[in-house]
C-alpha cells in the first residue's frame, strides 16, 4: 500500500492594503485643518517661547517670556505662607486674655491717605494698628477646610445611598408594586442623572 499525498491547492490570498486614496485624502483634510486651527490658537508662537525658553535654561539666551512668568510665579508662592495677620478690630469677639495657640499681638504704623476736606489736599497720616499674629494660623484653617472638604463628601456619599436604595428598589421592574411607581421611579432617575452637578 502505497501513501499518496495529496495537495490541496491554496487559494490566493491578496492582504488588502490598509490605507487607500481614500485614506490620503481624509488624511489630507485632517492635516489642512490642524494647520488652519493652530495658526488660529498660536501654536507656532508657543513654539517659538518654548524655544527661547529652552535655550534661556541652557543659558544660551538672556530672557523669555515664559521664564519671566515661571519667575514671577515661584517669587509669589514662596515661602509659602502658614502664618494670618488680621487687624484686631476685624477679629469677632476678640479676648486678650484667651489668645488662640501659639498668637501674640503686633503693633505696627501704618499709613492711609487720605483727602482733608479743609484744604482739598491729600494727606498721609500714621496710624497705631494693632494685628492679631498666629504663626500657624493659615495652615490651621487650610486643614480645617481639607477636612470639611473630606466631611462633605461622606456626608454626600451617606445621602446620596440613603436616597439610591429606594429609587433603586421601585426602579426595578420585577419589584416595583405597580408600572406606574416603575416609570415615575425611573423617570425621576433619569433626571437626576441628567444634571451634571448631581
Amino acid at each position: 500500500m502505497s501513501m499518496m499525498t495529496t495537495r490541496t491547492s491554496v487559494p490566493d490570498w491578496r492582504l488588502r492594503q490598509p490605507f487607500g486614496w481614500k485614506s490620503v485624502v481624509g488624511l489630507l483634510a485632517i492635516l489642512f485643518v490642524a494647520c488652519l486651527s493652530a495658526e488660529r490658537v498660536q501654536l507656532d508662537r508657543m513654539a517659538i517661547e518654548i524655544g527661547s525658553f529652552s535655550l534661556e535654561l541652557a543659558g544660551l539666551s538672556e530672557g523669555s517670556q515664559i521664564g519671566r512668568g515661571v519667575e514671577s510665579v515661584t517669587r509669589d508662592m514662596f515661602p509659602i505662607a502658614i502664618s494670618e495677620k488680621r487687624p484686631l478690630d476685624l477679629v469677632e469677639d476678640f479676648d486678650a486674655n484667651a489668645l488662640p495657640f501659639w498668637a501674640r499681638i503686633e503693633t505696627e504704623y501704618v499709613e492711609t491717605t487720605t483727602l482733608d476736606p479743609d484744604t482739598l489736599q491729600m494727606s498721609i497720616i500714621t496710624e497705631e494698628q494693632r494685628f492679631l499674629v498666629q504663626p500657624i494660623g493659615y495652615l490651621v484653617f487650610v486643614l480645617g477646610k481639607m477636612l470639611e472638604t473630606i466631611e462633605i463628601a461622606i456626608w454626600a456619599s451617606l445621602i446620596a445611598i440613603i436616597f439610591s436604595l429606594p429609587l433603586a428598589w421601585l426602579g426595578s421592574s420585577n419589584y416595583s408594586p405597580h408600572p406606574l411607581v416603575y416609570a415615575c421611579a425611573r423617570g425621576f432617575v433619569s433626571f437626576l442623572r441628567s444634571i451634571p452637578e448631581l
